[in-house]
């Protein structure tokens, strides 16, 4: 390795957080007069990065057992779709993140799956935005017991603070109203 591992692994950093690699390169001559190209740069992330993911794969994450499930509706080519993504609740961790063109019981289950494959095991407790479009019996038997928490955050009601705690449903009502419903 002809570089300092603490200027590539300092390059990374930047890259990530978004400067560009010109950017990149000008600090690293600046603060640390190590004189790199943009392009050396470049090579260092498409070579680390690779290495990188393939370490983070192998790795067993540590999470807790209440997950975050959500989708955003976004474009692919000017085409609507669907982001999924699953996160621990407590580290924060992607367990799962997911493009589909639909929204709904198969691409949800599908990332869940895959979100409990990554986890090496189930969650007690599940929180979505709102499941209309779900068969939730179906997502039931996938989960097996744990609780199903879904509630809307379209806009903040009082109701929603008693969402914190493990037991209640929130669900808009006819009049668009943010109200719990049931207890699961």
């Amino acid at each position: 390795m002809r570089s300092d591992p603490f200027i590539i692994v300092l390059a990374l950093d930047l890259y990530l957080k978004g400067l560009s690699t010109r950017m990149v390169a000008h600090h690293l001559s600046t603060m640390y007069g190590c004189n790199v190209s943009h392009m050396t740069v470049y090579r260092w992330f498409r070579k680390y990065v690779k290495l990188i993911s393939a370490y983070i794969k192998k790795l067993k994450p540590k999470v807790g057992k209440r997950w975050h499930a959500d989708e955003t509706k976004i474009n692919v080519n000017g085409e609507p779709a669907y982001i999924w993504n699953v996160l621990d609740r407590i580290t924060r961790f992607l367990l799962a993140s997911y493009i589909t063109r639909g929204r709904g019981t198969t691409e949800a289950l599908k990332v869940l799956e895959s979100a409990v494959k990554r986890a090496g095991g189930k969650p007690c407790d599940l929180i979505t935005d709102g499941i209309d479009y779900i068969d939730v019996e179906r997502m039931k038997e996938l989960l097996k017991g744990r609780k199903l928490i879904s509630f809307y955050i379209d806009g903040w009601n009082e109701d929603l603070a008693k969402a914190s705690t493990k037991t209640y449903t929130v669900k808009a009502d006819k009049e668009g109203a943010k109200t719990i419903l049931r207890a699961i």
